[in-house]
């Protein structure tokens, strides 16, 4: 395997797979996807390790087959927790500044924003991002304190915590294989980076996320998330509920949300059939028409649940961009754009260069969310002067 000083895996732990993708930053801090790869998760259950082992052999087998799939190999590495085990609050940090000059200073914004996270919270988590939204002086409104005349300072900040043995547990296994940790954050960081517009992230949208066993909302304005929503309800439930009304396995479940499952009620036929295998009474048809409004009770109870929560989220001033395996699903842009917010549209890449697969978005954000807070960078080590002759010569001819 080949070793390089600007290789760098991502690594997203999912609730139904791990992905793992081997990136080369450039000299212009874009990156190359040198191999990517992929296990199914196991281990995790609602944001708890429940099998250590298990989890893992997991997140070996990821790295190992985007290891062989690149040809490098790397021991840095950066990793999103698992959404379930994260919460999410609002916290406010306050301080009279005793500037010579009266001016509020850099040191007095670090000590504001570390006061905001001076908060009483469970002995079972750990405080994963603190996220500075606003500041004021002297009661005002500022974008930036620094250089502003005044002594009270005050600034808002959006704490993420995630749970204690979740990050000790993924951290002992990433060390136990002498991985370099450059960094562990919430993946909407990492999916804003690829996904979203530059004035999205800036003018204010939201990231719909639907995963397997969750689904995620951030409002992201100013290029940071202001807040965010997690739900255990995500593609899995909607198969469960398949598999349930009609007595068939979870595997069969699935198999008809993919091929047939749609939310464009209006446009099937009322009369048209699809042969299903029961669990108990073997192959059988039934009326397509029922398996399309199984799927279309569960997200019309998200899409509910989701307006109960952020009303703000039906603000057609702002975009809804969703992205996640669950976005595939064949009528969900247009039912959405009906029943949520009209400026709803599906995902796209920010680079030409990256992957379309959704898969590995999450990944991928992350070293890109790390080259661009500078946790990490390009690092322009000089070849040795043989190879540099070398490569002098082939350019000659």
């Amino acid at each position: 395997m080949k070793k390089n000083d600007n290789s760098y895996i991502g690594l997203d732990i999912g609730s139904s797979k791990i992905c793992a993708v081997m990136c080369d930053i450039q000299h212009d801090h874009s990156i190359d996807i040198k191999g990517v790869g992929t296990s199914s998760s196991a281990g995790l259950h609602n944001g708890d390790i429940t099998h250590l082992k298990n989890l893992q052999t997991s997140i070996k087998q990821a790295i190992s087959r985007a290891e062989h799939d690149s040809g490098y190999t790397s021991k840095r590495i950066l990793v999103n927790i698992p959404a379930l085990g994260l919460k999410f609050l609002h916290h406010t940090g306050m301080l009279v500044s005793k500037s010579d000059t009266g001016q509020i200073t850099k040191a007095d914004q670090i000590e504001c924003i570390k006061r905001s996270k001076n908060i009483s919270f469970k002995t079972d988590q750990r405080l994963l991002h603190a996220i500075p939204l606003l500041y004021k002086v002297e009661d005002v409104l500022v974008q930036s304190p620094v250089g502003v005349f005044g002594r009270r300072l005050e600034v808002q900040s959006h704490l993420i915590f995630s749970k204690l043995s979740l990050l000790n547990g993924i951290h002992k296994i990433l060390k136990d294989y002498d991985f370099s940790i450059k960094g562990m954050l919430f993946c909407s960081h990492a999916l804003s980076q690829v996904l979203l517009h530059e004035y999205e992230r800036s003018q204010g949208c939201f990231l719909f996320d639907i995963g397997g066993s969750s689904s995620k909302i951030s409002f992201i304005k100013h290029n940071r998330i202001h807040y965010s929503v997690i739900t255990p309800m995500g593609g899995n439930i909607i198969t469960k509920d398949i598999a349930t009304c009609l007595n068939i396995s979870f595997s069969e479940a699935e198999r008809l949300k993919i091929l047939y499952g749609s939310l464009a009620l209006n446009c099937i036929n009322p009369q048209e059939t699809i042969d299903i295998l029961c669990a108990t009474h073997g192959r059988k048809k039934i009326k397509l028409l029922l398996l399309c409004q199984i799927i279309e009770s569960r997200i019309r109870e998200l899409s509910n649940f989701l307006l109960k929560k952020i009303p703000l989220i039906s603000d057609s001033s702002y975009n809804v961009i969703i992205a996640g395996g669950g976005s595939l699903q064949k009528g969900l842009l247009l039912f959405l754009k009906h029943y949520l917010n009209r400026n709803t549209r599906e995902s796209s890449l920010d680079s030409k260069s990256l992957m379309g697969n959704t898969s590995y978005h999450t990944a991928i954000g992350m070293v890109l969310y790390a080259i661009k807070t500078h946790a990490i960078d390009y690092s322009d080590v000089k070849r040795p002067f043989i190879k540099r002759c070398k490569q002098w010569i082939k350019q000659l001819y």
